[in-house]
């Protein structure tokens, strides 16, 4: 049964109509259980009657008086609901629900926020008698350590919305008790951890031996903390990263290496057991964002790369943020991480890399130099402790090497063929800037070329300036082929080479 609340559409006219067919649905299904999807678009606008004609039947009709032959609920909420609405919705999710296998709330609006914090008088999450619930996506909803009906659950996810303890300890206390998740997403806020505090030995370990993948996003001590305190399935489990810290102390970036080698390198082995192929770098002031194509699968219809990247369960992900630091900090850190994951085996397979920029090319130069090069992994003992000792240097990790590969001069990403590149410029750019930034570029490029790594495919992205500067490339080792992408996003400008 879908259930639409969304005000101002065409079929608004027939609402009443609406609600007597939905009448009827119920009618004719007698006692069997029922799947409701719901969409809620609040009741404001010229057309509020014939609206909450609906609504009304949502929680007076369907709710109050059909709760137990519920075997899955989704609600989707497109508009922030006054708030008496809310807590009237809220309220059925006290009482038992003995079908109920599917639980989702959804909301899309970015002032929802604001309702986090909203008054609502605590309670018993489905009146702790939930027993075939596997599913929980619990944005608004109570979730506490004495939710014993979440015991069951094969996905669980958080949300900024969802109300649940802003402890890691206590997370790992209500995780404890589902053992038989598969699917885990933690993206509610959690107190940031004591980074002077060793996280291997301070907190508990949970053990989710079915879990096949884990999304967490908080403080970067608190992440390193929740990776390292649950225990995963031993066939491979996908984790991906959105991190970030305001404290600016060497000791982030130290923290911040050992996080990528616990969780992207084996997340790319689980997901690309042949290699990688494709990678997304993004670098802009404060952040660094790596992903595979399926990671941007939400975009997949966009052909402009200036969207911003929405990150997907669907592909491999890590992303991390400085929230408060200084310039030259931020670029050393980002150029000291980007040759150290160059200096991996992780990015031999790519054919193909699109870069999203804000910073100066230059920091293009220790991911295409002519000559591998890995730096030290440093460990802080203070921080990491034992755990660095134990974590092996394999395939993707950071190396703790040096020298060059194979005795010669050799490239990363050794069979790079395309390279996307979308420069995110604040203002407009001057002539000069843009000559800069593709003269670097060029640079790259003729290095490449001249140990035989060459790129055959080169796209420039969003700026429609780059047009005149066609010829610029010509005569680089191996290039055929120059794409610009512009204006909306369509219009492709394509220039050929004869090289």
């Amino acid at each position: 049964m879908f259930v639409n609340c969304l005000e101002g559409y065409p079929y608004q006219e027939r609402m009443k109509t609406g609600t007597e067919m939905l009448h009827e649905v119920l009618r004719r299904s007698g006692t069997a259980s029922l799947n409701v999807h719901v969409v809620v678009g609040g009741i404001i606008g010229r057309k509020m009657e014939r609206v909450k004609q609906v609504w009304d039947f949502l929680n007076d009709q369907l709710l109050s008086k059909h709760w137990d032959r519920l075997e899955e609920i989704e609600i989707h909420l497109i508009r922030v609901l006054p708030v008496e609405q809310l807590k009237q919705l809220l309220s059925h999710f006290e009482r038992p629900a003995l079908l109920l296998l599917k639980c989702s709330i959804h909301d899309d609006n970015r002032r929802a926020w604001r309702l986090k914090d909203v008054n609502i008088t605590p309670y018993t999450l489905f009146s702790n008698s939930a027993p075939r619930l596997i599913h929980m996506r619990s944005e608004f909803l109570h979730v506490s350590n004495r939710s014993s009906c979440l015991s069951g659950l094969t996905t669980f996810i958080t949300t900024k919305m969802t109300k649940i303890t802003d402890s890691v300890e206590e997370i790992l206390v209500i995780l404890s008790h589902m053992t038989k998740l598969i699917y885990l997403e933690l993206r509610h806020y959690t107190e940031e951890l004591d980074p002077e505090i060793n996280p291997v030995t301070s907190h508990i370990v949970v053990d989710l031996p079915c879990l096949t993948y884990m999304d967490i996003d908080g403080f970067l001590v608190n992440c390193f903390t929740l990776v390292e305190s649950i225990k995963r399935s031993h066939s491979g489990c996908m984790v991906n990263i959105s991190t970030y810290t305001d404290i600016n102390h060497s000791s982030v970036i130290k923290l911040l290496n050992i996080l990528y080698n616990r969780t992207f390198p084996q997340s790319v082995m689980v997901k690309h057991p042949h290699g990688l192929k494709f990678i997304f770098i993004n670098i802009s002031i404060g952040s660094i964002q790596l992903g595979d194509a399926g990671c941007l699968a939400l975009m997949q219809n966009q052909l402009d790369f200036s969207v911003d990247s929405r990150m997907s369960s669907d592909g491999v992900y890590f992303a991390f943020q400085w929230c408060r630091t200084v310039i030259p900090m931020i670029e050393e850190a980002t150029t000291e991480f980007l040759t150290r994951l160059a200096g991996s085996q992780l990015l031999d397979e790519v054919t193909t890399i699109r870069l999203r920029q804000g910073l100066s090319y230059n920091l293009l130069l220790p991911l295409n130099s002519g000559v591998r090069t890995t730096i030290a992994l440093e460990t802080d003992e203070d921080t990491a402790g034992a755990l660095t000792r134990r974590i092996p240097v394999s395939q993707g990790q950071i190396d703790d090497s040096n020298g060059v590969s194979g005795g010669g001069l050799t490239a990363p990403f050794p069979y790079l063929t395309t390279l996307c590149v979308e420069m995110t410029y604040t203002n407009r750019p001057t002539e000069t800037y843009i000559h800069n930034d593709l003269e670097s570029l060029r640079e790259i490029m003729e290095r490449r070329g001249q140990i035989n790594r060459r790129i055959e495919t080169l796209k420039l992205y969003e700026c429609s300036e780059y047009i005149q500067y066609a010829k610029f490339f010509e005569g680089i080792p191996g290039l055929k082929r120059l794409c610009i992408l512009y204006g909306d996003g369509i219009t492709e400008y394509e220039y050929l080479y004869t090289n």
